[in-house]
């Protein structure tokens, strides 16, 4: 596999390990039932063997690594010629999925959510997914009061930041595919009405709904003017597990840059968090620690 992937093979007992044909075997098969190259956390959520983690601990392979091997592998193949002609070609894959940096920032997320990817997609998981988003929020800096399941009507959780004087009201939504906007208006009205007076009067001066899910479809607009219409939302936010976990890597990579007052103006726009500016404001973050060492 490392000779596929373009460098010298690790010694023997690695490729006794596991036959590499089965296991570009399972990640074609896999491939073809997603649609897609799998992502590490699709990886884990069907759990497929070696883990993600292995490939980069005992082979020394980032994730974009193991993809192109598995291309190597299956292009001369006829079985595979249809599966490789209906993806998108390398290029527009490796703009889109994250490179080995990111397969090593990985490796700063706690291991109590380091499945949360994999939570957000898999069905019956929603009271683990939502006890990982709440850590989620506490790692970023909020007093985070667990609400969820079993508590009434009410949003997983409230993440307030006191020193800037807002609050985000948090809702959790795993889906296999992907969550579509404007089915729970109502529930989202109702409980935001119930704890808006009392965050008004605990100071919070903006209140803002964030909806975390493995992904969005269907940006219904008519829906967020209705749940803005009928609560003090500030904003409605959608943000995926994926960018809920990056936000948790700047945290603790650049806790000193990281800055919840900055997060709230990443909230001030509706619907889907830009991805794009949230790479700007990790990039930010980023100079200015480098820029800060001095020796």
């Amino acid at each position: 596999m490392i000779e596929l992937a373009g460098d010298e093979p690790r010694p023997d007992y690695f490729i006794k390990k596991h036959e590499w044909g089965d296991v570009f075997i399972a990640y074609g098969n896999l491939t073809k039932e997603l649609g897609h190259y799998p992502t590490t956390s699709e990886w884990l959520h069907h759990d497929m063997k070696p883990s993600a983690r292995w490939f980069q601990r005992e082979q020394n392979m980032s994730w974009e690594e193991v993809r192109q091997a598995f291309i190597k592998f299956a292009k001369d193949k006829p079985e595979w010629a249809s599966l490789l002609e209906a993806l998108p070609k390398e290029t527009e894959v490796i703009a889109a999925e994250p490179n080995s940096a990111a397969d090593d920032d990985n490796s700063y997320l706690p291991q109590c959510i380091q499945n949360l990817e994999a939570l957000s997609t898999k069905e019956g998981s929603s009271l683990e997914f939502e006890r990982a988003v709440n850590i989620a929020f506490r790692i970023l800096g909020f007093q985070v009061l667990q609400l969820g399941q079993g508590t009434g009507r009410n949003p997983d959780a409230i993440a307030l930041d006191i020193n800037n004087r807002f609050a985000v009201i948090v809702d959790a939504k795993s889906r296999r595919e992907s969550y579509s906007l404007g089915t729970d208006d109502r529930t989202f009205i109702e409980y935001f009405k119930t704890w808006q007076s009392k965050l008004r009067s605990k100071g919070m001066e903006q209140l803002f709904l964030c909806i975390i899910s493995s992904r969005f479809k269907n940006i219904n607009e008519k829906a967020v003017t209705n749940i803005k219409n009928g609560t003090d939302a500030k904003e409605v936010n959608l943000v995926t597990s994926q960018q809920l976990l990056k936000l948790v890597i700047a945290k603790i990579k650049y806790s000193s840059q990281f800055e919840l007052k900055d997060l709230k103006e990443m909230l001030v726009t509706d619907g889907e968090l830009s991805s794009k500016r949230l790479v700007e404001w990790i990039e930010g973050m980023d100079k200015k620690y480098n820029a800060n060492i001095v020796i």
